[in-house]
């Protein structure tokens, strides 16, 4: 039986569904998956594919974002011990483990993929990658290939002249029948009311840009238009008081992070559409997921296959102001109860047939196999 190590900084609990998607798929394969990380994130159920390894942890900002510099002691103890066929490790966010990877593979004469987002679209290139690029030519020199987190990873990762696969991010199964005909009936009803309900979800911190969205809610000076922000974080504070500031306050729910599916449920399928003002991505398929058009700037470049302009939902090329988000939010707003609806449907849909954890689950065994084949056949000469 092969084996492959999968080596992250976190196993984060929207994640569970797809770590075990793949265990499945590969045993299909006789092929033992084993992921190794360094932190939780959210409750994690106890795993027999799954090994938390202690670590040094300290936060970090790059270019204006905050980044989590978390070193693994013992990492290569543990991979001489597991004796993996392959191991697939995070791109330069995981850099110190990855790098780690990176020598004992070339030690053991084993192959190794990237999985990453290849670069975020619009992010300065901080200093540090100048002085680490030595080191970063490196890694990349020596793997054997790279996974992509959407295509746009792909485009970019397509230049080191490589194998590339893509495996376009996803948390959320395909719904079951009785939740997707519950949520078409909501959409029904829903864009009958006049009032337009948005959703925002995700950490509140800097980068998230909840402020602009905020102040774009500000500007549309409409009793129509109520926010509900889903997350909680350092900056709940700052922007409790700007919509206190702004005199939105009556306009504007805080709700903490929700983890309970059917109280989700509950709350998002009677939202018309969801706003993704600042970084992420994970958060777009999770509003679609429930029949909830998305409104994005330049994202983590999961937004360029999952929105498509006027179908199920709108996207820009930048980085969004307040007043870029208020004339979108507009512009759905006006639009015939019939044309939200279908971007409502359309925004579902993508997620119940495209973009999942089993598509993803597809893309991932792929570059797995093909590589272990490759593997195989050099080993034959």
């Amino acid at each position: 039986m092969a084996r492959i190590i999968l080596v992250q900084r976190f196993f984060a609990h929207y994640r569970m569904e797809f770590f075990e998607s793949l265990y499945r798929e590969l045993l299909k394969e006789d092929i033992e998956f084993l992921l190794i990380y360094a932190k939780p994130m959210g409750k994690i159920d106890k795993k027999a594919w799954a090994i938390k390894l202690s670590s040094i942890n300290k936060r970090i900002v790059i270019t204006g974002l905050e980044e989590e510099f978390i070193f693994i002691p013992s990492l290569l103890i543990v991979l001489k011990r597991y004796n993996p066929n392959l191991i697939i490790t995070e791109d330069l966010g995981g850099l110190p483990n990855s790098l780690q990877v990176a020598l004992y593979s070339r030690i053991k004469k084993i192959p190794y993929l990237v999985w990453g987002l290849g670069n975020i679209p619009e992010k300065t290139r901080s200093p540090l990658r100048k002085i680490l690029g030595p080191l970063i030519n490196w890694f990349y020199k020596g793997t054997a290939g790279f996974i992509g987190y959407s295509s746009h990873a792909s485009n970019i990762y397509s230049g080191y002249k490589k194998p590339v696969y893509t495996a376009t991010n996803s948390t959320l199964k395909p719904l079951n029948f009785e939740t997707e005909q519950y949520i078409r009936a909501k959409i029904e009803r829903k864009n009958e009311s006049s009032l337009i309900n948005i959703v925002t979800i995700g950490r509140l911190i800097n980068q998230k840009k909840i402020d602009v969205l905020i102040e774009a809610i500000a500007l549309l000076n409409s009793n129509k238009i109520k926010l509900v922000v889903i997350g909680d974080g350092a900056e709940k504070g700052n922007l409790q008081f700007l919509t206190s500031k702004l005199g939105v306050q009556h306009k504007i729910q805080f709700v903490d992070g929700i983890y309970d599916f059917n109280t989700k449920l509950k709350l998002l399928s009677k939202c018309h559409l969801g706003i993704l003002p600042g970084r992420g991505g994970l958060a777009i398929q999770e509003m679609m997921s429930f029949g909830i058009p998305v409104i994005s700037g330049v994202a983590d470049g999961t937004e360029v296959d999952l929105i498509k302009d006027g179908v199920n939902g709108y996207v820009l090329n930048k980085v969004p102001d307040a007043n870029d988000l208020s004339r979108l939010i507009q512009k759905f707003t006006s639009q015939p109860k019939d044309i939200r609806k279908h971007m409502c449907c359309c925004a579902l849909e993508t997620i119940q047939s495209q973009f999942n954890v089993d598509t993803m689950t597809v893309g991932y065994k792929e570059a797995v196999m093909k590589t272990l084949d490759s593997r195989s056949c050099n080993n034959k000469f």
